[in-house]
């Protein structure tokens, strides 16, 4: 119960309360989607809008706060269980999850918050929560490789390097990078019935509020009407109605559907190898070397072709300035709707000094 409701917690945080969860949050401030609806909380983000009086702003914060509270909570708790049943906690993979968990949770709110307020407290830097994420990381690899539970540790290796990666630390984001495989996925669960639904679905597909319409993903994703030859991994679409394309709920914009989610049952990847693939790209530019930069994002384009049938071309840079645009616009389409574009663009506006295509 307390390790399926720190997992519960965290995936409701991330796609369900406030129009969305800080998923739906971060495609309106960084033009993964556009609001072409009537919900007002979602209209003021895609305005490039946010306000801490909004309810909505309150559960976005609430929510992953809560995930946070009580992933951590859950360690003390099985902590004491464990050590009352005569069994070493260190060993038990309930315990290594609840951990991966509360560093997860910390990583999302230093992702989608300029600042960082734990349990009551002042007002600090949103480093503190990367560093809180960072120490439950180095935990849950240890606790996890001691309950021989293989893939939590891979799975914190990846949230650890990206959240290294946040805080500056390249050689230590590399370093856990490459403990990840390229085909290595570890999914949020969803399950309608088991009341945790994936709400990109609702938001995003079903009702007419957000759309791929007038972003740069119209562009570069794949048209599922036309065949535009556009990038399989955003893929999208729309209706037609008395001979054109439906309006969104403004009646003003077109309601292009995003169609990488199409149930409430659809998984959400937390973290996967190709991210790491582009970890390594962005620390290789970090370095001025967009050679190996752009070979890396080669071998991510190489290992979706293979793995899912597409035909995504090799791609290659003259200069510094290029690759570091390959690399960007990769991990806008490899990533697409899995919760760290805003991340993305608030590190390249300080990196790039605000040079984000």
């Amino acid at each position: 119960a307390l390790t399926a409701g720190a997992a519960g917690d965290f995936a409701e945080a991330m796609i369900v309360p406030g129009g969305g969860g800080l998923i739906t949050a971060g495609a309106m401030l960084s033009d993964e989607l556009v609001h072409v609806g009537t919900w007002i909380g979602l209209r003021g983000l895609s305005d490039g809008q946010s306000y801490d009086d909004w309810v909505e702003s309150q559960s976005r914060w609430a929510e992953p706060s809560q995930a946070r509270w009580v992933a951590e909570d859950a360690i003390e708790r099985l902590t004491t269980i464990f050590d009352n049943e005569g069994m070493n906690p260190e060993a038990q993979p309930e315990l290594a999850e609840v951990t991966m968990w509360a560093a997860y949770s910390s990583k999302a709110l230093g992702d989608h918050f300029c600042e960082a307020v734990i349990d009551g407290g002042g007002s600090q830097p949103v480093s503190v929560f990367y560093d809180r994420a960072e120490g439950h990381f180095t935990t849950a690899i240890t606790r996890a490789g001691a309950a021989g539970a293989n893939d939590m540790v891979t799975a914190s290796y990846a949230g650890r390097a990206h959240t290294r990666m946040m805080l500056g630390d390249w050689g230590g984001a590399v370093a856990d990078a490459a403990q990840v495989p390229t085909d290595f996925v570890y999914y949020m669960y969803y399950d309608e019935t088991a009341g945790v639904s994936n709400q990109m679905y609702w938001w995003g597909y079903l009702r007419d509020e957000t759309s791929v319409w007038g972003t740069p993903f119209e562009t570069l994703g794949l048209n599922q009407v036309e065949d535009n030859g556009g990038d399989p991994r955003v893929p999208y679409d729309y209706i037609i109605e008395e001979g054109a394309i439906q309006d969104g709920g403004d009646a003003r914009r077109p309601f292009f559907r995003q169609r990488k989610y199409t149930s409430y049952g659809d998984e959400i990847p937390l973290t996967k190898g190709t991210e790491m693939r582009l970890i390594e790209a962005e620390a290789a530019l970090m370095s001025s070397d967009w050679n190996t930069a752009v070979a890396k994002i080669n071998e991510v384009r190489t290992f979706n072709n293979a793995e899912f049938g597409y035909s995504l071309p090799m791609v290659s840079a003259a200069t510094l300035d290029e690759a570091w645009t390959l690399l960007m616009t990769e991990r806008g389409l490899e990533l697409w709707l899995e919760g760290k574009r805003l991340a993305d663009l608030r590190r390249w506006a300080e990196t790039r000094g605000g040079n984000v295509p």
